[in-house]
């Protein structure tokens, strides 16, 4: 099967960057379509020690799909669900390979109709329990629809609803994997820990059990570590996702306000107020006629000028609300449940208190059904989409000028007070800026609008010192967007989140030659190890 390695040509440049606007180079590139050829691809490429740079959708912002030479491995062929299961509590569970894309899930979950070639006896029948127990979803849902499910593991993504559900690794089962020495295994969650005092040196002495030991507090389940590693432990083969019940009833509403400030206000006081209900990702069951908020996105003026300047040039976002002109910031907000007169209560609730801080009810807008939803959605997708597009209008002058987005998180640190430490610091340097993001877990991106080279060498110093007072803050300079490339230097061993202090370790132990996903975190395993990744 070694035809299944061809020589890297022009004929595959565009598999050479992602979002980040970073561009790498490869010497070769593949496309395996099942789990027999990446073994065979990687076990040729293995032998010779050619790293390998694994490769799903490419729409991360970190640079984590960037080839920095060696072979490319793209995951897109491997996009099929392989069976689905009914687990305990009447959930169901769907085993998929990682190129699957996000978009393509969704439809086959929707109309029920899946390509069920190779499906076995079980699959069938737990497919048509399926078909008679009304809708379902998996709840991750990062703004990019393109998106793979790997990629999206990979980085432990979970998108705008990820306050109410929880992040992706929460809604992953089980995963098989082929680790960087290229033994395949069979995880499931709850079933093997990772201590701190017994790191193993291999993924298979992971598995092996430790004689006369228990779990013990300090341990961590290893399906928490292998989601958000960003290819860099092992290359997901396929992998086995929780479903949930689809709630009922699913509105959206958009508020506008005068000032960044007051939208801030507002998504605080909601918080403050009782008025939403803490995650309940871990939970199955009843699809609840509680109304929660699932969502609460801000957004400032140049993002949603941004927005509205693409929603001009777009034909597919003609349809999508129109931003009020006159706003100085804007909210949108999710709500979910299976009572319409509970979302009722809570919308005009909502109402209420977005009216204390100026919002004018009638200039607001709201939605309800799929069709509806889908709309107010893609409005929310169109910021970064705008942004972005900015971004490479600048480029066009420099191509120096990277993507400048952050993820950090302030713990410590009321809505409010973030917004008005990220406006003064933009203002003080000079700087442009779009800012929208998660406001009631205070996870905004920041993205930095360079004019020339200089604005960007600001920019990422800015970037730098807000990452210091992140970990200063008692919080993380990384989010959902991971490390990738672009960000190795905002991690170090006094700015070091806990969970990716345990992946690097198990990165030095088990991939010491550094073949999976050179590149990434690159630097950042010697600042934490004091090691040699090579």
């Amino acid at each position: 099967m070694t035809g299944l390695i061809r020589p890297f040509s022009d004929t595959y440049a565009d598999y050479l960057g992602d979002e980040s606007r970073l561009s790498g180079h490869a010497q070769s590139v593949s496309f395996p379509k099942d789990e027999a050829e990446v073994v065979d691809i990687f076990s040729q490429l293995r032998h010779q020690g050619i790293p390998v740079t694994v490769q799903g959708g490419r729409t991360g912002i970190a640079g984590g799909a960037v080839p920095s030479g060696g072979h490319l491995m793209s995951l897109l062929a491997m996009d099929r669900v392989l069976g689905m299961t009914r687990g305990r509590q009447g959930r169901f569970l769907v085993r998929v390979q990682p190129g699957l894309r996000l978009d393509s899930l969704h439809l086959q979950l929707e109309s029920g109709r899946f390509g069920t070639e190779g499906w076995d006896r079980d699959s069938l029948a737990a497919l048509e329990a399926f078909k008679q127990s009304g809708p379902y979803f998996w709840p991750p849902d990062p703004t990019e629809a393109t998106a793979t499910v790997g990629g999206i593991a990979g980085t432990d993504a979970g998108g705008p609803c990820a306050h109410l559900y929880g992040s992706a690794g929460d809604h992953i089962h089980a995963v098989r994997i082929m680790d960087p020495k290229g033994g395949v295994y069979d995880i499931r969650r709850g079933q093997y820990q990772v201590s701190p005092d017994r790191l193993p040196s291999s993924l298979g002495k992971a598995l092996a059990p430790a004689s006369g030991t228990e779990t013990i507090a300090g341990d961590m389940d290893l399906l928490d570590l292998l989601p958000g590693s960003e290819g860099c432990l092992g290359i997901f083969l396929s992998m086995t996702l929780v479903l949930r019940p689809r709630p009922d009833e699913m509105w959206g509403i958009l508020f506008f306000f005068n000032t960044l400030e007051r939208a801030a206000g507002f998504i605080q006081a909601i918080g403050e107020r009782g008025r939403i209900e803490g995650p309940r990702h871990s939970g199955d069951g009843a699809r609840g006629a509680i109304a929660r908020i699932a969502a609460a996105d801000i957004m400032d003026r140049t993002t949603l000028d941004a927005v509205r300047k693409l929603k001009q040039t777009m034909t597919r976002l003609k349809r999508i609300p129109e931003p009020d002109p006159s706003a100085g910031a804007g909210v949108y907000l999710e709500i979910h449940g299976g009572d319409t007169g509970g979302i009722e209560d809570m919308a005009g609730q909502l109402i209420e208190t977005a009216s204390d801080f100026g919002s004018d009810p009638d200039r607001s807008l709201a939605c309800s059904g799929a069709s509806g939803l889908q709309q107010f959605r893609r409005f929310r997708v169109a910021a970064p989409e705008a942004v972005n597009m900015e971004i490479d209008r600048r480029r066009q002058h420099d191509s120096r000028i990277l993507k400048l987005g952050t993820d950090m998180v302030f713990p410590g640190m009321a809505l409010p007070d973030l917004v008005r430490m990220y406006a003064r610091d933009i203002e003080e340097n000079g700087l442009e800026a779009a800012l929208f993001g998660h406001g009631l877990d205070r996870r905004l991106h920041v993205n930095i609008l360079p004019r020339d080279y200089n604005d960007y060498c600001r920019g990422r110093d800015l970037v730098a010192a807000w990452a210091q007072a992140a970990c200063g803050a008692g919080g993380s300079p990384v989010g959902e967007h991971g490390v990738g490339k672009l960000k190795t230097h905002l991690v170090g061993p006094a700015c070091m989140p806990e969970r990716l202090a345990w992946q690097l370790r198990l990165k030095q132990a088990w991939d010491p030659r550094g073949l999976l996903n050179p590149g990434n975190w690159s630097g950042v395993e010697n600042k934490q190890t004091g090691g040699n990744n090579g």
